[in-house]
């Protein structure tokens, strides 16, 4: 049987996409960091990554959630500095709550938003 598909784009309304709801449906650990360094937005998968609720997690320095030495609070610096996509692998991570494992850190700076970054 064979299902009758258009091959015309259909219009699609943007205030039907709510992009809080897309972020929380994700699986991986989102966060968004201010200039300042403070956490302004965390998914549900940052609170279980980092095994803090949200609301602990919520307006607080980055730097309270990770060790002083860990590669992705320079991640963020640099990737806000330069205005750019980076990304580094095998990063060790430890936290206070958490075992130490290997992952790989992403962070985008988000044009037009006063130095936000995006850390994945």
């Amino acid at each position: 049987m064979s299902q009758n598909v258009s091959l015309f784009p259909r219009r699609i309304d943007p205030a039907a996409i709510n992009e809080r709801q897309v972020l929380g449906a994700l699986t991986s650990p989102v966060l968004v960091i201010d200039a300042e360094g403070i956490v302004v937005y965390a998914n549900g998968a940052a609170e279980q990554f980092f095994q803090t609720a949200n609301r602990l997690m919520l307006g607080r320095p980055l730097r309270a959630l990770v060790y002083r030495d860990n590669p992705m609070l320079e991640l963020v610096d640099r990737a806000r500095v330069t205005m750019s996509s980076l990304s580094l692998h095998g990063i060790e991570f430890e936290t206070p709550r958490t075992e130490p494992h290997q992952l790989t850190a992403e962070a985008s700076a988000i044009p037009d938003s006063n130095g936000q970054v995006v850390l994945t």
